[in-house]
């Protein structure tokens, strides 16, 4: 179930280290979504968007960026931590509901720089980098300082297929 990112196009800062941890200063924004049920903290720069996702439960954890309709065109990104194996998708929405197929078998690409996630008692937590503009047509394209709408879905199960049985919603989000 492991995905594992291609070779980073782009150089990582050495503060920032996908660990599956969120430690104290590593990321310049937060907010706490679904009265706490998931947590999302981020930074970004120029070219790339740096972000965590902490969700209370142990299971998947995914953020949307830039849908229309309910999730149609929704850029996804899920992910989580199976048997100590991180695992991450680069999905995109293709109906209101879903399916949410990987960027890839619409003939696009994944574009994750890099990610970790770790499960533990406390719940799921989800770091990633990626471009902030991809130039595939299923990514949406990030602009610092512009506010966009994005969704947030958490699961209490690490099988992608079984749905956002935790919470979901959606919310501003400014890159």
């Amino acid at each position: 179930m492991t995905t594992e990112a291609s070779p980073s196009p782009l150089p990582l800062p050495a503060e920032w280290n996908p660990d599956g941890v969120i430690a104290n200063g590593e990321y310049l924004n937060s907010m706490a979504v679904g009265n706490g049920i998931m947590e999302i903290f981020w930074s970004s720069e120029t070219d790339i968007l740096y972000m965590a996702l902490h969700s209370q439960y142990e299971g998947w954890v995914a953020v949307g960026f830039r849908p229309g309709s309910l999730m149609e065109d929704a850029d996804i990104i899920m992910g989580g931590s199976a048997e100590g194996e991180s695992y991450i998708y680069d999905m995109y929405a293709t109906g209101q509901y879903g399916p949410h197929p990987p960027d890839s078998n619409l003939g696009g690409a994944f574009n994750i720089i890099a990610f970790r996630s770790v499960q533990t008692n406390t719940g799921t937590t989800l770091e990633f980098a990626r471009p902030m503009i991809t130039g595939n047509n299923y990514d949406a394209i990030l602009t610092p300082g512009e506010t966009i709408l994005i969704l947030w879905a958490v699961s209490d199960n690490d099988e992608p297929l079984i749905k956002h049985n935790k919470g979901k919603g959606r919310v501003d989000f400014t890159p």
